[in-house]
């Protein structure tokens, strides 16, 4: 066997794909380039890296099990009520991750919030008529609360105003 057929026999008993899929190539560009033993290692290590973390994020995705993708590409923005559309350039940034905030957002149903980890559609103030007990619901309250934005999505029902735009269509 010559070195490319060894090094692909190691890649392949320690499952690295990338490297792999990928050392012909890198081989020939760390010749036609010049680059060191470690430029290349590097290089390799690098692309295997780079497959497993898409490769984490697609599992993890598929994991959560969401029953439909959305992106905030998508958002129509200037159908959020005016809380949401103050909030969501701190949201596209993922700030509030890194400082171990959350966002709750509340409001009637269908103003865009299910994309979102927390949220209500009854006022804190109604949530004891659902958990019956008001030192649990104070409790509970109290610490989604900490650290958070509160952004009220109170506004018009996307699908009341789909709903509409499609009756008016048919009825021209």
């Amino acid at each position: 066997m010559n070195e490319k057929e060894i090094i692909d026999a190691y890649a392949r008993e320690l499952r690295l794909t990338a490297v792999r899929e990928n050392l012909d190539i890198l081989s020939e560009d760390a010749i036609r380039e010049q680059w060191g033993c470690l430029a290349f290692l590097r290089r390799l290590l690098e692309v295997e890296v780079m497959r497993r973390r898409e490769k984490s994020e697609l599992t993890r995705i598929h994991r959560a099990g969401f029953p439909q993708m959305k992106y905030l590409e998508e958002l129509e923005r200037n159908e959020l009520p005016i809380e949401g559309q103050m909030i969501l350039p701190e949201v596209e940034t993922l700030d509030f991750i890194r400082e171990g905030r959350s966002i709750v957002m509340y409001g009637n149903p269908g103003t865009g919030k299910k994309a979102t980890i927390i949220t209500t559609n009854l006022p804190f103030t109604r949530w004891e008529e659902v958990l019956k007990d008001k030192v649990l619901c104070s409790a509970l309250v109290d610490r989604l609360c900490h650290k958070s934005y509160l952004v009220n999505m109170t506004g018009s029902s996307y699908r009341i105003k789909e709903t509409k735009k499609m009756i008016n269509k048919y009825d021209v």
